[in-house]
């Protein structure tokens, strides 16, 4: 810009000029490390040298970091001048640390990068290899972290099965967000965090031997009863029946992940919890669910937790394991009685004892009234199409009113219709399947394929 005639908005006082620069410099973008010539930040600064100053003083412009290549150490300097900057106005923000999944975190790198900065950090984000993780937690002095209100890492690298003894390195931090996912194999024991403020927590293990045990995950849990909103756990095949029931009154979103088909354990979380205000619930295990043998105590769980509004069960467990591998229709319909505000549900993916009840209920009768999604797996598709229509149809003789706008059928055959346009020599059910489909497209109801 040198040449040009100076702006008039350069004649704004430092005040009016920094709420610009805030709009311009949204303070949750983080900056990074090595910086990239093109940032809007670096951008701003060479405008001119008030503008520059400005920045450069501001300590809300220098509180977020992502390190992108911490590798070569060559921006080490640089990364201390930043941090530097919102000390010189007399004193030291709170600041946000985070790298990329193909950056993960070393020893040297956790070391150089985010321990010495600890007592400032209020967020870290952060991908590291095994090692890392476990001098984060065992090697850390207690209590470093007395700002961190947002944790969340990220360790696959395990080679063989690991016990991480962890101190209380986040005991006198104020955590409101606490995710953990881990890869195979670990097990964790002894985390010694003041939960008591913490509004979601995240224990996620992926393609691991080792999950959650329910005992554990019931410890956090009472500790943080009166503030979790959301919760994310995968759980490891264990009970314990003596532990008491536990009542959240403000979760309001639910994933449970478990690690086998094991209704024992299925059944122990869902005895363990009351959550009446719960909205959203997601229910899958990597060897499926034993649904038919959990619906009592989903029953039982339903009936303290009311209010769900959006359900996602996965597929039920392979055949020969011993577990129901069929939905078992009429106790998935006492589920649906039991919850009014349903708006969305992911049927359990197995075959369904008696789709067409199900239907029924759902067309014909004032079950679920403000259901407007479902998703379920069938076997026979093209005969579930041909019921829809008929009972949509005399849904609408009857001038019932229903709010079903979607209905997504997974079906070998009728998948073909949404992939591939008609041809001469078209099976005629998939013909007959396209019609019906965008007849009642016609009249309101979407049926996806």
């Amino acid at each position: 810009m040198n040449g040009l005639p100076p702006s008039k908005l350069l004649n704004l006082n430092d005040d009016v000029l920094l709420t610009i620069l805030q709009y311009c410099l949204p303070t949750q973008d983080p900056i990074q490390l090595p910086p990239e010539p093109q940032s809007q930040r670096l951008l701003l600064c060479r405008i001119c040298h008030r503008i520059r100053l400005l920045i450069h003083s501001t300590s809300a412009f220098w509180t977020r970091f992502a390190i992108i290549d911490a590798k070569s150490g060559r921006h080490r300097g640089l990364y201390e001048e930043w941090l530097s900057r919102g000390e010189k106005a007399g004193n030291s923000p709170p600041i946000s640390i985070e790298n990329r999944e193909e950056m993960a975190f070393s020893v040297q790198e956790l070391e150089e990068f985010v321990l010495p900065y600890a007592n400032r950090l209020f967020r870290l984000h952060v991908y590291l290899t095994y090692d890392a993780l476990e001098t984060l937690f065992t090697l850390s002095p207690p209590g470093s972290f007395p700002q961190l209100c947002e944790f969340w890492a990220q360790c696959l690298d395990f080679q063989q099965a690991s016990i991480l003894g962890v101190e209380p390195v986040f005991k006198r931090s104020p955590l409101e967000d606490f995710t953990l996912i881990l890869g195979p194999p670990l097990h964790v024991r002894g985390l010694g965090i003041s939960w008591h403020n913490l509004k979601a927590l995240r224990l996620i293990a992926t393609k691991a031997r080792f999950f959650f045990p329910i005992s554990w995950v019931h410890t956090i849990l009472e500790a943080c009863q009166s503030s979790l909103e959301s919760c994310s756990l995968s759980l490891e095949p264990t009970t314990d029946p003596d532990l008491p029931r536990l009542e959240l009154p403000r979760l309001e979103s639910l994933s449970l992940n478990f690690r086998d088909s094991d209704a024992k354990t299925q059944i122990g979380i869902l005895d363990l919890l009351s959550l009446p205000s719960l909205v959203s619930l997601n229910f899958s295990s990597m060897e499926g669910l034993a649904f038919n043998e959990t619906c009592g105590s989903l029953k039982s769980f339903f009936l303290r937790s009311p209010n769900v509004r959006h359900l996602r069960f996965e597929r039920t467990p392979s055949s020969g394991n011993g577990f129901g591998t069929s939905v078992n229709s009429l106790d998935l319909l006492d589920i649906l009685n039991l919850l009014p505000a349903l708006q969305t549900i992911d049927f359990p993916k197995g075959p369904h004892t008696n789709v067409i009840a199900i239907l029924e209920a759902l067309l014909l009768r004032n079950i679920c009234p403000t259901l407007e999604h479902v998703h379920f797996l069938v076997h026979n598709g093209l005969q579930v199409v041909r019921v829809i229509q008929v009972l949509w149809r005399e849904a609408a003789e009857a001038g019932n009113e229903r709010n079903l706008r979607t209905i997504k059928i997974v079906d070998p055959k009728l998948s073909w219709i949404g992939i591939c346009q008609p041809s001469p020599r078209e099976d005629p059910d998939i013909t007959l399947g396209r019609k019906i489909i965008r007849e009642l497209e016609g009249e309101g109801l979407i049926i996806q394929t």
